[in-house]
């Protein structure tokens, strides 16, 4: 068996493992595929315990990565067997859990000495999975662990309206600082409800979506009030973004050399050239 049979045997064995698919999973070992720790965790993740425990038998004990690839799939009864196996990993663990969603694990993880309910809300948050939140919320208030703005801000960074105001509820008050991160990420809808919350820092909204390369948030902050037109054609120079430094320049920015500079150094030689 020369090397590529051997690559595409471990290749075919991992997908089996995922899929369940045991006889072709032994099929390739038979073939001389050895990397029982991949199996495992590729198993793991798929939520076959009875492939897992056959890569036990014949060596795999990477428990820490089964238990994560476990958690990554939902499947709460093999990450609990490799804690009880060694796997120590719990904040990787939770933070893979966060990932997909999965509350149990989470839960589970908390039970086991996790106790950062602002973190787990926070990267909850930032995943779009508001029943964490809200779990951690109810977890954290009576600690009074839990920063809002914080974990509306993670919110942001993903896009998640929806978990934005359900904080805002909660008592958010950063309208101007989450309007303005949303104007990078490029989140309109995020930024236009910061201004009916009372957002009204236009120029820096303006700046941070120059930055992001988000004209169309940039044009409605215009809309909007904002006239730092030099400064907003200098972040957008120094990210690349032509089209934004072209149209602060109609609008009338005039500080071509500043503009240059900004672009200079962030070695966008096209708008060195033009200004």
């Amino acid at each position: 068996m020369n090397q590529h049979d051997t690559n595409n045997y471990i290749k075919i064995a991992i997908e089996a493992a995922e899929a369940g698919q045991v006889s072709i999973v032994n099929d390739m070992i038979q073939r001389g595929v050895n990397k029982y720790n991949w199996i495992a965790s590729s198993a793991a993740r798929g939520g076959h315990f009875n492939i897992v425990e056959d890569m036990i038998q014949l060596g795999a004990n990477d428990y820490n990565s089964m238990a994560v690839n476990a958690a990554r799939g939902g499947h709460l009864n093999i990450v609990e067997d490799m804690i009880k196996r060694s796997a120590n990993q719990l904040e990787y663990i939770t933070l893979c859990a966060i990932e997909s969603g999965k509350l149990d694990i989470v839960n589970a993880m908390i039970q086991h000495g996790i106790n950062d309910f602002d973190m787990i809300a926070a990267q909850a948050a930032l995943r779009g999975h508001l029943h964490i939140v809200n779990a951690m919320i109810q977890r954290g208030v009576t600690e009074g662990s839990i920063d809002f703005n914080d974990i509306a801000a993670y919110a942001t960074e993903g896009g998640y309206l929806a978990i934005i105001k359900e904080m805002i509820q909660r008592g958010v008050d950063d309208f101007d600082t989450i309007a303005a991160l949303a104007g990078w990420r490029g989140h309109l809808a995020i930024v236009e409800e910061m201004i009916k919350h009372g957002a009204n820092n236009f120029n820096m909204i303006a700046v941070n979506a120059a930055l992001g390369g988000h004209s169309d948030i940039v044009e409605a902050m215009l809309q909007q009030g904002a006239n730092e037109l030099n400064a907003i054609a200098c972040y957008a120079a120094s990210s690349g973004h032509l089209r934004i430094v072209n149209a602060m320049i109609r609008h009338g920015a005039k500080d071509f050399n500043r503009i240059a500079c900004f672009a200079a150094k962030g070695g966008h030689k096209d708008i060195v050239e033009n200004m």
